[in-house]
């Protein structure tokens, strides 16, 4: 996506304001799919359990890790 003049950036969801309710829903879904297939690999691969992972994000990708985790307990 372009963040300013000749930058791009990358996100989990569209910006606030820049898609219809329908697809920033949708992406959001997405997102936690993602995130939640992601936590259940690293538990497979490593043989870990769900609470012995801990994962951090900045920004947008820290703040829907939280939601998703917080949503699974």
């Amino acid at each position: 996506m372009q963040i300013g003049p000749g930058m791009s950036g990358y996100a989990w969801t569209p910006p606030r304001g820049s898609a219809d309710a329908h697809t920033a829903e949708r992406a959001a879904e997405r997102a936690e799919e993602l995130l939640v297939g992601f936590y259940d690999e690293i538990a497979e691969r490593h043989g870990v359990t769900d609470g012995g992972i801990v994962m951090g994000g900045f920004s947008q990708g820290g703040n829907d890790d939280l939601q998703v985790r917080s949503s699974q307990t």
